[in-house]
């Protein structure tokens, strides 16, 4: 592009629609499509969708294929894949794929932690305009839609981590349904301690309970120092980044006898 041609294209149209300009009339990428599909897809093979939009979800611990279409060349864009991690390109020439569906930049990615619905974006960073976003639901390897954890109290402490999963991110909408393996005995005389995931009605525990202000014998989580009250069903935001710790709200552990499984999946789509 000669100086002449420069000046004319920054002088005529970049007061007036300056991404317009800049990606149609000075050779500048554009994002404008992004697709999680999964390994080796065929030409028939659909794009990983949520759940809620009738599927298909894509399953967590094997390389999905990213693929992002756009126009022209970029400099530079980045590839958020939803769950934490990111990467950047350089030098993609996008060519006409918005168009004709032919030569997308190609990823490869494998998942894992917590199975449910991600996010994935692209954006045009340097040389490169626009942004794109897909919702996708993830599934545990075995097609599972949730992570399965079994806890058979006693415990020897209070709190346990959740294992290989890896800490959360803070923007996390955790979910949790509980369901008695064997409903828990907490050790009172004459068992006027027996209760399910959701503790003790209408109860506030107060010290030497490890979480004041929770129901007393009832499920707890734990990030950090937030704190959030579990049971048969609950729903929590992260606050702050960390590992996920499931808590028992009682102050004496040795002698209960009991057993939960607990089925967790997390939405990571505000996630950041």
């Amino acid at each position: 592009m000669s100086k002449t041609t420069a000046r004319f294209c920054w002088a005529r149209f970049l007061p007036v629609l300056p991404v317009l300009a800049l990606a149609a009339g000075c050779n500048i990428g554009k994002v404008s499509r992004i697709q999680v599909l999964p390994p080796n897809p065929g030409e028939t093979t659909p794009t990983c969708k949520l759940l809620s939009q009738s599927g298909p979800a894509c399953r967590m611990d094997q390389p999905l294929e990213i693929r992002v279409f756009g126009r022209g060349p970029c400099t530079l864009l980045e590839v958020e894949f939803g769950d934490g991690q990111k990467t950047e390109v350089r030098n993609a020439d996008l060519a006409k794929s918005e168009e004709d569906f032919q030569s997308p930049v190609v990823l490869s990615h494998s998942y894992r932690g917590l199975p449910g619905p991600k996010q994935i974006r692209a954006k045009g960073v340097t040389n490169c305009a626009g942004t794109a976003a897909s919702d996708f639901d993830l599934l545990l390897p075995d097609g599972r839609p949730a992570y399965v954890l079994g806890l058979q109290q006693p415990l020897p402490t209070a709190c346990t981590p959740v294992p290989s999963i890896g800490p959360l991110r803070a923007g996390t909408v955790v979910r949790v349904t509980t369901t008695d393996v064997q409903t828990t005995n907490y050790g009172c005389p004459f068992g006027g301690c027996v209760y399910g995931p959701d503790g003790k009605p209408a109860s506030s525990a107060a010290a030497p309970f490890p979480f004041p202000g929770m129901r007393e014998f009832s499920q707890v989580w734990r990030i950090g120092t937030q704190i959030e009250q579990g049971g048969a069903s609950a729903t929590f935001a992260v606050k702050q980044a960390g590992p996920l710790e499931i808590c028992v709200n009682d102050h004496v552990l040795a002698d209960n006898r009991g057993a939960w499984r607990v089925d967790l999946s997390a939405d990571e789509r505000n996630a950041r």
